[in-house]
């Protein structure tokens, strides 16, 4: 994997192998639908091999991805539906982590969004002029993850 995504190598090594033996080989023939723009996240994706184009409703552009490029972990984060839809170009090989998996890897709680964890926060010299008041308003918009 670190010869393959630097997106990889910018984990911690714990996490590193922690992905490696909790992930999923996939392997989808050309023309197929990964991830549809709507639905609820189910994972995300690093890809091994081939290439996929990403198409969003917002810009006329898709992005392509290739070996390396990884897509899904946004939306897995912010917990919100898929903001795009994923199709395969040829025929592709991903590294794929279960939405489950990514939550024990990353230690994120179900109720990552309770507004009580915001107190850690707000005793932050760095967050004094924010407006928690906004986030305790929004609970599906943010979120607390052991990242990087």
């Amino acid at each position: 994997m670190k010869g393959i995504s630097p997106e990889f190598n910018t984990y911690p090594l714990n996490i590193q192998k922690h992905m490696s033996q909790l992930a999923m080989y996939c392997k989808f023939a050309h023309n197929r639908v990964i991830v549809k723009k709507g639905f609820s996240p189910d994972g995300c994706y690093i890809v091994l091999s081939g290439t996929l184009v990403e198409k969003t409703e917002n810009k006329k552009k898709v992005r392509e991805l290739w070996p390396g490029s990884n897509f899904g972990e946004e939306d897995l984060i912010c917990g919100c539906n898929r903001r795009s839809t994923v199709l395969t170009r040829t025929n592709v090989e991903l590294f794929c982590i279960h939405k489950q998996d990514y939550r024990q890897i990353f230690n994120m709680a179900e109720d990552v969004s309770n507004p009580k964890n915001l107190e850690v926060c707000k005793q932050d010299v760095v967050f004094q002029h924010f407006p928690m008041h906004r986030l305790v308003e929004n609970p599906g918009i943010w979120t607390i993850v052991k990242y990087k």
